[in-house]
């Protein structure tokens, strides 16, 4: 990485950061609900009990997520773990519309290059693939 990180803030990162905030809110209201329906539960034997503990541990699962990508560095590799949390929302269909506009933005080069990931552009001449003959093949000698 010889090329120093922008100082400021893609905009890709920003409304990221936006979204990462109100899935948060979301999977905290989801996991009040299962505890609601849990505590509520007036259907037939233990059936409203499993519903409401299944609807609030994948509520408590998504949100403990969206908590630990908080402290993910600016890394390559951590750019990979935040679009698994752009998926997840493009996955559920409450958080679509926000997650669609959010993968737009996180593939822009801004947002790549704030992440330290290498760019097409940054592969240095001499490793590319080999030359190509006029019939399409790799080079090799014609017979």
């Amino acid at each position: 990485m010889d090329e120093a990180p922008a100082a400021k803030k893609p905009g890709g990162v920003v409304l990221y950061d936006l979204y990462r905030a109100g899935l948060l809110a979301f999977y905290l209201g989801f996991c009040a609900l299962g505890v609601w329906a849990l505590h509520g539960a007036e259907g037939g034997p233990a059936g409203g009990e499993v519903m409401g503990l299944g609807i609030a541990a994948v509520g408590a699962l998504c949100a403990l997520l969206v908590v630990a990508s908080f402290w993910l560095p600016r890394a390559p590799w951590a750019w990979n773990a935040h679009l698994v949390l752009v998926v997840l929302g493009v996955v559920g269909v409450v958080t679509t519309p926000c997650a669609l506009l959010v993968a737009l933005l996180w593939f822009r080069r801004d947002t790549l290059a704030w992440f330290g990931q290498r760019l097409e552009r940054d592969v240095p001449h001499g490793e590319g693939p080999p030359p190509q003959d006029e019939e399409g093949g790799a080079g090799t000698p014609r017979a």
